[in-house]
């Protein structure tokens, strides 16, 4: 009998250390996904959302999740909740990824500044950051005789509104409707005007394949 048992205790305590870790990586990825929602989407009123009761509603869910593709069809199914087409999980196995990509916060914005012939200030950053907005001021007040300003938007893709919203003031010298969204609710969102201190001069921006979500010319 004891033969028989060590077996059977061996194989639970196996299947026990399983289940653990398999709840273990569901409960690290929902929680991941809901936070960065929680701190990053654009729209703080979470599409009218009561994100927390999100959360709670789709929580059990994640955790009784018996695979990875079950798992992001409850992600995915939350992500819904925003009504946001830009807003949506994908497995790393689906990207081809044999691991998880590093949490995008570890990943610093990259930003350029470059005066070509002319007087031309070309200004170059992959995403729309806080402080972006003050380096395209600051860069453009460190050129005395500015005679053009190009915003390379080529690789960016894209960011936070508000953000969004001070880049685009810093080219007019009043606060005027810059996107409006139609989903469950109406959001508009309005440049916010730098006022006499808005760069008047000549303006080009530039998009490409990459350009994506808040970078204009999606």
């Amino acid at each position: 009998m004891r033969r028989t048992i060590r077996p059977l205790i061996a194989l639970a305590s196996v299947l026990a250390a399983q289940a653990s870790s398999a709840a273990t990586h569901n409960e690290r990825v929902f929680e991941k996904a809901w936070r960065l929602v929680a701190e990053r989407y654009w729209d703080r009123t979470m599409g009218g959302n009561d994100w927390n009761g999100v959360h709670d509603v789709y929580y059990p869910r994640a955790m009784a999740a018996r695979d990875e593709t079950q798992l992001y069809v409850v992600v995915n199914r939350m992500l819904d909740q925003l009504d946001d087409s830009h807003v949506y999980a994908t497995s790393p196995r689906d990207l081809g990824w044999e691991h998880e990509p590093p949490d995008e916060r570890a990943m610093p914005p990259a930003r350029r500044a470059t005066l070509l012939d002319g007087a031309i200030l070309q200004l170059a950053f992959n995403q729309f950051d806080p402080g972006d907005d003050r380096w395209i001021s600051g860069s453009i007040a460190q050129v005395p005789v500015l005679r053009g300003v190009i915003l390379d938007l080529r690789d960016n893709s894209g960011g936070r509104d508000d953000v969004l919203d001070r880049v685009a003031g810093l080219f007019t010298t009043r606060r005027q409707l810059l996107i409006r969204l139609i989903g469950k609710k109406t959001i508009e969102e309005k440049t916010r005007g730098a006022g006499p201190g808005a760069y008047q001069g000549p303006l080009a921006v530039i998009v490409g394949p990459n350009t994506a979500s808040a970078a204009p010319g999606r």
